[in-house]
């Protein structure tokens, strides 16, 4: 289902804008890989969600790193480009 898919897309963005204001992001961005890693193992579904999810965590974290002033514009214009190319 397109929930599988997308869901995952849109919660790494959301985390990626959440941690990437963190003095160290790295650290929030491997503890959140290993959590989606460690979960991947429940299921086939959740692997690929978990795969996707890990995914464009990692490209938004470093995305939203190289913009810092426009955060906000910076993960809708990355978010939207991950549901299109989902679509």
């Amino acid at each position: 289902p397109l929930s599988q898919t997308v869901a995952p897309a849109l919660i790494a963005v959301a985390a990626a804008t959440a941690i990437a204001g963190l003095p160290q992001p790295d650290i929030a961005l491997i503890l959140l890989a290993a959590v989606a890693a460690l979960l991947s193992g429940y299921s086939r579904p959740i692997a690929g969600a978990a795969i996707r999810f890990i995914i464009y965590l990692v490209l938004s974290v470093g995305f939203l790193d190289g913009a810092p002033a426009h955060r906000g514009a910076a993960a809708l214009i990355f978010g939207s480009g991950a549901l299109w190319n989902i679509a």
